[in-house]
């Protein structure tokens, strides 16, 4: 048997049970009314915006069907979000290949298994049975079916509306100051503050929303800027209060990071440096703000050089792909070595 049936089938199959409890969420709101949801396991989420309108021309895209008969799904509660697994499905579709592929993903959590939306090619050839009968008995008790083209993965729905997720991780080495998000292919950034314990979360999107593709190479690698480059919609720093004070947020985004964007990279956010990329050394010089903790060693080795919180970020997070940092000493150690 493959991964989803012998995780979520019993077996044999016994006759129909009552629908199993709603698992347990916990929902909070951020200051910018923004929401975070909180999945058992301790896996939180930034539920982002939109990606599939409830209708469109008063047609909904989104047509619900319960496992056990052709019904809207009663019993799931549409008024709040809701995780659910987004699936691309024809009649050769191999769900438990694809499930087991899902679950090796840093950001999936099993909970997003229990409510499916079906990617269908034609709706008029369409048979909902075909779908009921490979759930029957599991514990997975409504679906969902659209022919929109959208990413599989992991998504949130509530009122028929199908939301970005993005797993939030710990910044425990404190190398960013501050995460962001942004549309696919967008250059223009949000700025999103949260904390839990007192630690920063950095939101980061699913690998399985962005398969590389020809003209897409960089498709969701996650990368880090250091921040004394300029992101649309958010403040540079360049680690000084004053400077951050002084300068609204900036009007265009450095032209590298574009280039990134464009081609698929994910940008997640800002990562600290010295003030204004010169030569501070730990911890005496960080005055601003506190310079990051080294995740080598016993953690108390000093992180050197003015890209810091990058080079933190890429040796302490598996989450963290690339980072952006620059070489100011460049000419200076050109003309040493010469």
């Amino acid at each position: 048997m493959g991964f989803f049936r012998s995780m979520w089938w019993s077996s044999p199959p016994s006759p129909p049970s009552p629908p199993p409890q709603t698992p347990s969420l916990t929902f909070s709101a951020n200051d910018d009314g923004t929401n975070i949801c909180t999945l058992p396991g301790d896996y939180s989420y930034l539920i982002g915006e939109p990606v599939l309108a409830a209708a469109r021309g008063g047609e909904k895209l989104l047509q619900s069907y319960s496992v056990g008969s052709a019904c809207g799904p009663a019993g799931l509660t549409e008024s709040i979000f809701n995780p659910v697994t987004v699936v691309h499905w024809n009649p050769s579709t191999d769900l438990d290949t694809i499930i087991d592929s899902f679950t090796k993903d840093q950001e999936f959590n099993k909970e997003f298994l229990r409510v499916f939306v079906f990617l269908i090619d034609d709706e008029q050839s369409f048979k909902p049975e075909s779908i009921q009968k490979l759930l029957a008995g599991s514990t997975c008790q409504f679906f969902f079916v659209t022919s929109e083209r959208i990413p599989q993965g992991p998504y949130f729905v509530r009122d028929a509306i199908l939301y970005q997720s993005w797993r939030l991780f710990p910044d425990i080495y404190e190398a960013f100051q501050l995460p962001t998000t942004h549309g696919h292919g967008q250059d223009e950034f949000r700025g999103v503050t949260i904390m839990k314990d007192g630690v920063l979360m950095v939101p980061i999107p699913s690998r399985l929303h962005f398969p590389k593709t020809p003209d897409k190479p960089l498709n969701g690698l996650r990368v880090t800027v250091k921040d004394i480059i300029h992101l649309k919609g958010v403040r540079t720093t360049g680690q000084s209060r004053s400077y951050a004070k002084l300068y609204r947020p900036r009007e265009n985004t450095a032209s590298i990071v574009t280039r990134l964007v464009e081609q698929g990279a994910m940008i997640i956010g800002k990562t600290k440096c010295t003030q204004f990329a010169s030569s501070d050394q730990p911890t005496a010089d960080w005055v601003d703000y506190h310079c990051p903790w080294n995740p080598r060693g016993d953690g108390y080795l000093s992180p050197r050089g003015s890209s810091t919180g990058t080079c933190v970020a890429l040796a302490g997070y598996e989450w963290c792909d690339l980072g952006i940092g620059t070489d100011s000493k460049r000419d200076k150690w050109l003309t040493h070595e010469s």
